[in-house]
């Protein structure tokens, strides 16, 4: 459905707990109604998965347009960070979705997979592997 002044203003208030109206026009913007409040919120998803949802005002001290307009930043500024990972390399966000995910592995696979990180992505020197430099650019 498409949020409009008119719709918040004779849409019924959740007796208890919330209720979360979502917009047509901008996917992503939507308003949640609570026994006492009306606010706009934004939802969309981090890397690698994480759901995140923000409010961005209430009505009505924000119209309906503003906060589509400001909703619209947002989801763009958030599509363009996942869009480049976050500014992170791709050393560092191997790295953080090792140390994220390993907390859940076997001892032993935690470390065989960390010496494996440090040494084949961070490019930690080790006396058993030698590294030779790869040649790019042939065909």
């Amino acid at each position: 459905m498409r949020l409009t002044e008119e719709l918040l203003k004779h849409q019924p208030r959740p007796k208890a707990a919330q209720k979360l109206l979502w917009d047509e026009l901008v996917t992503g913007f939507g308003v949640r109604l609570t026994p006492t409040r009306t606010a706009f919120v934004v939802q969309y998803r981090e890397n690698p998965g994480r759901k995140v949802r923000r409010s961005i005002g209430h009505w009505p001290n924000l119209s309906v347009d503003s906060a589509r307009r400001m909703a619209r930043v947002q989801l763009g500024q958030a599509s363009e960070q996942a869009a480049t990972g976050g500014g992170a390399t791709l050393r560092e966000a191997i790295r953080t979705w090792f140390d994220r995910q390993a907390a859940d592995w076997r001892p032993r696979y935690r470390v065989k997979v960390d010496r494996m990180l440090a040494l084949y992505v961070e490019g930690v020197p080790s006396d058993r592997v030698k590294l030779t430099p790869t040649v790019t650019g042939l065909s």
